[in-house]
């Protein structure tokens, strides 16, 4: 895979597709879902653009809460998405109607209980779960281990006062890695990490220099 994030196209993707399916169960009204997505709109951005540029691919999505990472990913009809969390009831509404209604897998259990084939069949794989480190640790380990190829999204690396022990296993990858702008990612910081022979990089305004891999 060539993977170049493009901030420009990545702000001009439509989201008005998406926006009515987002938190629908997790906002308790308009005003909070508006409230939330405005948070989280670049992060979401990124995800559904992510997933066009791609035809026919598995992608996994570990940590999945409220479903709207997976919702984003899979805005794209032409691929598979599996979401997947440790229990299916997020502020008390049952999430398994609502991502089935919009093509998408669900998976109850935690990162521990996937199996090594959805892994390998996944060369995108979104992760967002305990933000221990412990728990992400032992997930990079696995992929390492099974030989994984494709690239892993991490969220909330670079917040350190907050998520220290994650913020500490992002700085120990020694993997090709590549922190996203914030044009395009949570302000906590979003990761890329590749497994195997691909590339990524960005493509900032022209008034800006070229991202890089670090």
């Amino acid at each position: 895979m060539n993977i170049v994030f493009d901030i420009e196209a990545i702000k001009k993707t439509s989201m008005e597709a998406i926006i009515p399916r987002l938190f629908v169960t997790g906002a308790r009204d308009h005003r909070e879902r508006d409230r939330i997505y405005e948070k989280h709109e670049k992060q979401y951005a990124m995800l559904t653009w992510l997933g066009w540029q791609f035809t026919g691919i598995h992608i996994l999505d570990v940590g999945a809460r409220g479903g709207t990472s997976a919702f984003c990913l899979a805005d794209n009809p032409a691929n598979k998405v599996t979401a997947c969390d440790i229990t299916p009831i997020y502020k008390n509404i049952d999430i398994r109607p609502f991502l089935q209604k919009g093509g998408i897998d669900f998976i109850h259990g935690t990162a521990e209980d996937l199996s090594d084939d959805i892994l390998k069949r996944s060369p995108i794989i979104s992760l967002d779960i305990s933000h221990n480190g412990y728990d992400e640790a032992r997930f990079l380990n696995r992929l390492n281990a099974i030989g994984y190829d494709g690239i892993l999204i991490m969220d909330d690396v670079n917040f350190p006062r907050k998520f220290k022990g994650l913020h500490e296993v992002w700085n120990g990858i020694k993997r090709p890695k590549l922190l996203l702008p914030r044009p395009i990612a949570h302000d906590t910081g979003t990761g890329i990490v590749i497994f195997g022979q691909h590339t990524v990089s960005v493509v900032l305004p022209p008034d800006e220099s070229q991202g890089q891999i670090s």
